[in-house]
């Protein structure tokens, strides 16, 4: 139950502690880490690594591969990653700097920040989210940003090329904003009805579905 350092290795590791924190460097292959309770930190990996603790909070700085990371209740910190994510917190705030590929992101109640994005589907209990997207170079794919209560903030940038169709179930004094004339928004009238933007930006492309159930949607265009 002690704590693990290894600060780096030429090949594949596999580190599994019943409940101590756990240190990574440098690792030039794949990497599989497991705690039943500790804090784990990933300096970088080659390859795909699959990082999951019981409940404590997961640093990555870099990964070359895909990325798993679960934890049972603890914020997630992750830097730029040079292929998608699966990201999943039982309770927690999750951050990412940025991913080259399509990321998948659940929290059972907590803040979600992309900071650069070609695709997301992103699913928190109760929580903002906040996410940049980027124009995709691999194969596109459709997105969906949904929380129960909070707003989502989504920037976009000017050339990328997506349908949109964002809505708040519950609009209550909530409203969508956008930057972009060509979503059309509309409001179902009375003040619980619901509030929504559709349209196509750029000609249209992959779907990007936005969802709140109470809550503000705002739409930005990213310099």
């Amino acid at each position: 139950r002690g704590n693990i350092e290894i600060n780096g290795a030429g090949g594949d590791v596999h580190l599994e502690t019943g409940g101590g924190n756990g240190h990574l460097g440098t690792i030039k292959g794949k990497v599989v880490a497991t705690t039943g309770g500790g804090n784990m930190q990933l300096v970088s990996s080659t390859q795909d690594a699959v990082i999951e603790t019981g409940g404590g909070s997961i640093h990555v700085q870099d990964c070359g591969g895909m990325l798993k990371v679960t934890t049972g209740g603890g914020d997630i910190d992750l830097g730029e990653l040079n292929n998608g994510a699966v990201v999943e917190t039982g309770g927690g705030s999750i951050h990412l700097s940025g991913a080259k590929g399509f990321v998948h992101i659940e929290s059972g109640s907590g803040h979600i920040q992309l900071d650069g994005v070609p695709s997301a589907r992103v699913e928190t209990g109760a929580g903002a989210i906040v996410a940049k997207f980027i124009p995709s170079s691999g194969e596109p794919h459709d997105s969906r940003l949904e929380t129960s209560a909070g707003d989502v903030t989504v920037y976009l940038s000017p050339a990328v090329h997506l349908a949109v169709d964002a809505s708040i179930e519950v609009a209550n004094g909530h409203t969508i904003q956008s930057d972009f004339p060509e979503l059309r928004i509309s409001n179902d009238g009375g003040p619980w009805g619901s509030e929504r933007a559709e349209g196509n930006l750029n000609g249209g492309g992959p779907a990007l579905k936005i969802r709140t159930t109470s809550g503000n949607i705002v739409i930005r265009r990213s310099k």
